[in-house]
């Protein structure tokens, strides 16, 4: 929730409540990782790549 609070000095109070979101860890099965490259943008990386550093299965790959 979120209150305002103003006294007589014309002092503004703020109380902001946060709320957890209830996930506590996010899971990834083994399958769902693949030998797909990915440049440093996120997109794929189609066909042969060239040189420069990619991400695969979330680890970053040099190719010289």
């Amino acid at each position: 929730g979120f209150t305002t609070t103003v006294r007589s000095h014309a002092t503004a109070v703020f109380r902001l409540t946060l709320k957890g979101t209830g996930v506590a860890q996010a899971r990834t099965s083994a399958s769902a990782q693949s030998n797909t490259l990915y440049d440093l943008s996120g997109r794929h990386a189609n066909g042969a790549a060239s040189h420069g550093v990619y991400i695969r299965d979330g680890k970053r790959v040099v190719l010289p």
